[in-house]
Parts: structure tokens; sequence; C-alpha cells
């Protein structure tokens, strides 16, 4: 039998023997589908980052009303997919459609936390607060998920933008250089 071993994001470690027992290894870890690491058609291992916000517990009501919990957050996985939810919204697109970021910050709080649109542009914001984030721009924009517009722009305050830039900028940089021969 050809065993892969395998560190999940919260440090847990299992053999899977093929692909049907990923759904024994979620149960087992207790790890949501979409953060459960996969193994592609030739056995090779898939793995998620992720990015969780940095929730100020300040705006509580406002999380629980928008559905944002500690869960949510920036997931990039190894086969390109860039994906940011926030409660009941999402954005997902892959890290190619990435032009670039900046950590930015300290904010003001009205322009920073919850759900906004870009009074500027045609940004979008998934804050939960105000002391700094990463503005990520998108070389094709994402379909809306407020608004009457596209978005061309999105600003999220996880816990740690400057990991976030940098596993965003790992990849482009692991594409640009092409496949190893």
């Amino acid at each position: 039998m050809n065993r892969s071993r395998i560190t999940s994001a919260n440090k847990v470690e299992k053999n899977l023997v093929d692909v049907e027992d990923q759904e024994l290894y979620r149960l087992v870890t207790s790890l949501p589908p979409e953060r459960t690491p996969l193994l592609g058609s030739k056995s090779e291992l898939m793995t998620t980052q992720h990015f969780p916000y940095r929730l100020d517990k300040r705006w509580a009501p406002l999380f629980f009303a928008l559905g944002v919990g500690d869960d949510d957050g920036v997931d990039i996985s190894d086969n390109g997919d860039f994906v940011a939810t926030f409660g009941r919204f999402s954005v997902k697109t892959t890290l190619d459609n990435i032009d670039h970021t900046l950590v930015t910050g300290p904010h003001r709080w009205y322009t920073a936390v919850g759900l906004r649109l870009s009074f500027t542009d045609d940004g979008i914001t998934f804050g939960t607060n105000h002391r700094k984030g990463l503005s990520i721009a998108f070389v094709d924009k994402i379909p809306r998920v407020i608004g009457f517009r596209n978005h061309s722009l999105l600003w999220v305050s996880v816990a740690d933008p400057e990991g976030l830039a940098a596993a965003i900028g790992k990849h482009k940089r692991s594409r640009a250089m092409g496949p190893s021969t």
C-alpha cells in the first residue's frame, strides 16, 4: 500500500491510503471539507494555507449579523485558488489574477470594519479591525459581491497581512519561473 504522510493546517498528522480516506480524515480531525488536504490523481498532496482574520471583539454584534466567525479568512491552495470568506460572502479567483498586494493601515474604524464598498473606486472591504490589512489588486475584476459593479480590489484584515502577501508573492514567483525540469 502506498501511504502519503501529510500535515494539516492544525498540525495533526495522519496517513492517507487513497482519496476515499479523505472523508474519514476530515471526520477524525474535525476539519471542514474545504480545509482538508487533498490527494490528486497521482497521489500528490494538495494543501491549503489559511490566513484567519484578526477579529476585534468590540464589533462582535456586527460580525454575528454578517455571519463572520473564527473560520473565516483567506485560503490559498497549491492548485492556485484564492478564496476569501467573510460570513455569508466570499470571493473566489485564481492567484494568477492577482496583480499586486499592499499592506496598509492603520485606518479609521468607519472605513475599515465590516463589509464595505469603497467610495473612491470599485473595491470591496472584508474588514474585522482597523489596525492593518492587505489590499489585493486584481488583473481582471472579480464578480460583484455587493453593489452594482465588479470589483478590482479587495482589502482584508487578516491577522498576518505580511504572511499573506508573501504567500501570494511566492506563488507568483514560482509560476513565473515555470515548471522545473
